[in-house]
């Protein structure tokens, strides 16, 4: 099947080396009318790829540096950091914030959806 692309025609899967409608949509951004290579549509992949790695890598230092401000306001608000010989009891401790957590996820969708 394909679709109707108001620049140069059909879209065919695989036409000039795009495979997906991102791709075919970036090609139609570029100033020439020269046709889409493979060696393009390669070159978008591997910026695409690039993209998604530093976003990981930037969503992992936070995560990191959120681990450290948790730990840095335990030992404040605690007097000490959590260790094995904490007197809690850490299944209950995950239920309950497992449960918080459910709540802060579905008023969140409530919210964006209004159902």
């Amino acid at each position: 099947m394909s679709e109707q692309c108001t620049k140069r025609g059909p879209i065919t899967k695989g036409q000039c080396g795009k495979t997906w409608w991102n791709e075919h949509l970036e090609h139609h951004s570029l100033e020439t009318d020269e046709r889409w290579t493979d060696s393009d549509a390669e070159e978008t992949r591997a910026r695409r790829a690039e993209r998604k790695k530093a976003l990981i890598s930037a969503v992992w230092d936070l995560v990191l540096a959120d681990v450290q401000e948790r730990d840095k306001m335990g030992a404040e608000r605690y007097g000490k950091r959590l260790a094995g010989s904490t007197p809690i009891d850490p299944i209950q401790y995950a239920y309950e914030e497992a449960l918080d957590l459910a709540c802060y996820l579905r008023k969140t969708i409530y919210e964006r959806d209004g159902r």
